[in-house]
């Protein structure tokens, strides 16, 4: 048996996140869901977050906006 993973992209992400679902406690462990919702609810709005807040969320998935508030 071999292991693989997929890769879905974020705009795949999108489109299949439902914002009114429970989540469990993996769903906040994984960096990836940093943004996720607000970018979702922007989407459903019709609201454009701006390319600012997509390089805080980068900045957050990756952990480096917490070392820039210390």
């Amino acid at each position: 048996m071999s292991a693989f993973a997929v890769v879905e992209s974020e705009s795949s992400r999108l489109k299949n996140f439902d914002t009114s679902a429970p989540r469990d406690e993996s769903f906040y462990k994984d960096s990836r869901n940093v943004g996720l919702w607000a970018k979702k609810r922007a989407k459903q709005m019709g609201v454009d977050l701006g390319s600012s807040f997509d390089a805080t969320v980068e900045k957050a998935r990756s952990g480096k906006l917490l070392k820039d508030m210390t």
